[in-house]
């Protein structure tokens, strides 16, 4: 919803995510992004770790990503 960016919901959903992902876990919390929102997680303490590629299975061109980690 463009009418929502920089209300600050991807951050709310990313610290429930993290809250969620460290459940029973004290290791490091680790996801797959597309390149556009790698600086949105940076911003929020993840690192970059390595990149990628992800093939949905329907056709068309592989998506680069990016592994991150916090």
């Amino acid at each position: 919803m463009p009418e929502a960016a920089g209300a600050g919901l991807g951050r709310q959903l990313l610290e429930i995510g993290i809250e969620q992902a460290r459940l029973g876990h004290n290791g490091p919390v680790r996801l797959e992004a597309t390149i556009n929102a790698e600086g949105f997680y940076q911003k929020h303490g993840f690192k970059s770790i390595g990149r990628g590629y992800f093939s949905h299975g329907l056709g068309g061109e592989p998506v680069e990503i990016v592994h991150m980690e916090l």
